[in-house]
C-alpha cells in the first residue's frame, strides 16, 4: 500500500480517537460512539466484511466454494445454510464453531455439515445454538484482511431471514446473488433497498448465478435486462421507502447508476467442475476467472475507500449530533442537581419535624384513644350489674348465701376485667403499630430514598426500624385490671347491710386505678414513638454533609460541562475540517 494512504489512514485514526474521547465525556452509551469505536477497531485490525446474500437457492454457498477452489461449505438443491459462516484467511484449513452461550469448538472442515445446515432435523436444532462458524482457509481473496461471510437465504423461513438481517450492521460490502433463472424478484428489490439504507454498507456488487443454464446467445440480453431491473426497480423503491432521507436516495443513485453498477455473471458449478477436471475451457465458460479477478481488485480498493468514507461520515455526524449528545450530559447533571437539592430538603424534613409529627399523630388518634379512656361509667355499670344480678338471685337472706352471690359477681368481674385488659392492650398495639408503619413509610420516602447509593452513612433498613419498635412494644408493661381485695363487706350482720352500695364504692376506685394505668401506658407509648423517630439522629449531620458535598461537586461538574461546550465543539469542527482535507487528499491520491 502506498505510504500516502498510510499517512492519511493514520491521521483519520487519530481524528476518530479524539472525537471518541470528546463524545465519551458526554455520553459513553450513545449509538454514534459505538459506531465510532467499531470503525476505530476496523482501522486497527483492517478487517473488511463482505457478505454474500440473496434469496434461498441462489447459489451463495456454491459461489463461495468456487472462490475457495473447493467444496468447503455445504450446498444442496434445497435451502441448506442455517448459520452465519465467516471465511477468513488461515494458513491451514480448519473451522471453529462459536455458540450462542459463549462456548467454542474447533472442528474439522469435513464436519461442517453437521453444524451449519438444516438438512436434517438434528442439524437444524444444532444450528440454532450457533452464533457463527469461522472457517480458516488459505485463499488469496481473504489475504488482505477481507472476510467473506455466507448467510442463510432470504425468504427461506422467518428464522433464517432474521439471522441474515441481524448481521447487516457488521457488514461493509455485499455481494447479492441473483439467479439467471429468476431475475431480480420483489423480495430482492426490497432487500437491496434495505442494504442501501444501512449506513455501514457502502458497496454492493451483484453476481448473476446459474448462467450455465441459459443459452449463451441469450446471455447478453438477459444480463442487460437484469441490470435494468435492478436499477429501475430499486430506485423506485428507494424513493418510496426513504422519501424524507435525501442522503440515502443520493447513495442509491450512485450505487445504482447503470454505467457504474458492478454486475458479474458466473457459473460456480462449472468453475468447481473445472477445478476437479483441470478443464480450462469449462473454467473460461464459467466466467469465473474474470469475476474473481475483478472482485479481488474491487474489494482491495474498496477496503481503503470504505475506511475513509466511513470516517468522514462519522466525523460529520459527530458535529451534527454534538448538541444533542451535549444536552444529554447537561440533562443528567441537571437532574442530579435537582435530586440532591430535593434530597437535602426531604432529609431535613425527616429530622426536623418530629414534634409536629407526634402532634399530628396524637390528633389523628385522639378519637380512638379517647374511646379507650372515656369508659369509666360504662365499665362501672357493667361490673355493678354482675353483682346486682347475682344478689337478686338470693332467696334466703342469710350471710353465707349473700357471700356466695358476691363471690360469683367477683368471678364475673375478674373475667370481664381480663377481657377489658386484653382488648385494650390489642387496641393500643394496633394504634401504635399503625403509627410505626406510617413512620417507617415516611422514613423510607424522606430519608432512605434520598440517601446517596455510595453513602457510608446509610441508615439501617426498614426491617431494623420496625423491629426496634416491636422490641419496645413487647417490653412495655400493659395495664392490668385488678379486683379489690376486700370487695366482701366485713360486718357482723351481713343480711341487714347495704351490700350494693358497698360494692359500688369499692368498684369505682378500681376502675379509676385501671384507667390511670391505661393513661400512663399510652403516655409511655407516645414517648417510645418519639424515641423511634430519633432512631437515625446520629446520622443526621453525616448524611447532610454527604449530600452537600455531592451537590457542590454536581454544580462544579455543571460549570465544567458548560465551559467545555464551546471548546469541545470547536475541536470537533476542526477535526471535521481536518477529515474533509484528508478525504480530498485521498480522492486526489486515488
Amino acid at each position: 500500500m502506498d505510504d500516502s494512504f498510510r499517512d492519511i489512514e493514520f491521521e483519520l485514526y487519530g481524528n476518530l480517537v479524539q472525537i471518541r474521547n470528546i463524545l465519551s465525556y458526554y455520553n459513553t452509551q450513545d449509538d454514534l460512539l459505538k459506531e465510532i469505536n467499531k470503525t476505530i477497531t476496523q482501522i486497527k485490525l483492517k478487517v473488511y466484511n463482505v457478505a454474500v446474500m440473496g434469496e434461498f437457492r441462489r447459489g451463495k454457498s456454491s459461489l463461495i466454494n468456487a472462490l475457495l477452489g473447493l467444496n468447503v461449505l455445504p450446498s444442496d438443491v434445497t435451502p441448506t445454510t442455517a448459520t452465519i459462516n465467516r471465511i477468513t484467511f488461515g494458513t491451514e484449513p480448519k473451522a471453529t464453531i462459536h455458540f450462542m452461550d459463549g462456548r467454542k469448538s474447533d472442528i474439522n472442515i469435513s464436519e461442517l455439515q453437521s453444524y451449519v445446515t438444516k438438512l436434517t432435523e438434528e442439524n437444524e436444532k444444532t444450528a440454532l445454538s450457533i452464533r457463527e462458524a469461522v472457517i480458516y482457509y488459505p485463499t488469496v481473496i481473504c489475504q488482505n484482511h477481507v472476510d467473506i461471510i455466507d448467510t442463510p437465504g432470504l425468504n427461506d423461513d422467518e428464522t433464517m431471514t432474521r439471522t441474515t438481517i441481524n448481521i447487516l450492521n457488521d457488514i461493509d460490502a455485499v455481494i447479492v446473488t441473483v439467479s439467471a433463472l429468476f431475475p431480480y424478484s420483489e423480495t430482492e428489490k426490497n432487500f437491496v433497498a434495505q442494504l442501501i439504507g444501512n449506513d455501514g454498507i457502502r458497496n454492493i456488487l451483484f453476481a448473476v448465478t446459474f448462467i450455465d443454464q441459459v443459452d449463451e446467445e441469450d446471455l447478453p440480453k438477459l444480463l442487460a435486462g437484469i441490470k435494468s431491473r435492478i436499477c429501475t426497480m430499486t430506485k423506485e423503491e428507494l424513493k418510496s421507502r426513504y422519501a424524507g432521507q435525501p442522503q440515502i436516495i443520493e447513495k442509491g443513485n450512485k450505487l445504482l447508476d447503470e454505467k457504474n453498477l458492478q454486475l458479474f455473471s458466473v457459473s460456480a458449478t462449472q468453475a468447481l467442475k473445472s477445478f476437479v477436471g483441470n478443464d480450462r475451457g469449462l473454467l473460461a465458460k464459467s466466467r469465473f476467472p474474470e469475476f474473481k479477478e475483478q472482485l479481488y481488485k474491487t474489494l482491495t480498493a474498496q477496503q481503503s475507500v470504505n475506511i475513509v468514507e466511513k470516517t468522514a461520515s462519522l466525523t460529520n455526524l459527530s458535529l451534527k449530533r454534538f448538541d444533542t449528545i451535549y444536552q444529554g450530559k447537561f440533562g443528567v447533571i441537571s437532574s442530579r442537581i435537582e435530586w440532591l437539592k430535593s434530597a437535602l430538603i426531604q432529609t431535613n424534613r425527616y429530622y426536623n419535624e418530629k414534634s409536629q409529627l407526634i402532634n399530628a399523630y396524637q390528633k389523628g388518634k385522639s378519637e380512638a384513644i379517647a374511646a379507650l379512656l372515656d369508659r369509666s361509667g360504662e365499665i362501672n355499670t357493667v361490673i355493678n350489674g354482675f353483682f346486682i344480678s347475682e344478689l337478686t338471685k338470693v332467696k334466703v337472706n342469710e350471710a353465707p348465701v349473700i357471700r356466695s352471690a358476691i363471690s360469683k359477681g367477683g368471678m364475673l368481674f375478674q373475667l370481664y376485667a381480663k377481657e377489658i385488659a386484653r382488648g385494650d392492650a390489642k387496641a393500643l398495639q394496633d394504634i401504635f403499630r399503625s403509627i410505626a408503619r406510617d413512620s417507617a413509610e415516611r422514613r423510607r420516602n424522606l430519608l432512605l430514598n434520598n440517601i446517596l447509593p455510595e453513602s457510608v452513612n446509610r441508615p439501617q433498613g426498614m426491617e431494623a426500624f420496625l423491629a426496634e419498635f416491636e422490641r419496645r412494644l413487647t417490653a412495655m408493661q400493659m395495664p392490668s385490671f385488678d379486683l379489690p381485695d376486700d370487695f366482701i363487706p366485713k360486718c357482723v350482720n351481713l343480711a341487714h347491710y347495704n351490700v350494693v352500695e358497698y360494692i359500688q364504692k369499692m368498684i369505682a376506685p378500681a376502675v379509676d386505678a385501671y384507667m390511670l394505668k391505661l393513661r400512663n401506658t399510652i403516655e409511655t407509648c407516645w414517648s417510645d414513638c418519639f424515641a423511634l423517630m430519633c432512631f437515625d439522629d446520629a446520622q443526621n449531620q453525616p448524611i447532610a454533609a454527604e449530600l452537600q458535598r455531592a451537590l457542590r461537586k454536581a454544580e462544579t461538574d455543571m460549570l465544567v460541562c458548560q465551559g467545555n461546550y464551546n471548546l469541545h465543539k470547536k475541536m470537533v469542527e476542526d477535526l471535521v475540517g481536518s477529515t474533509e482535507d484528508l478525504l480530498a487528499q485521498f480522492r486526489q491520491w486515488r
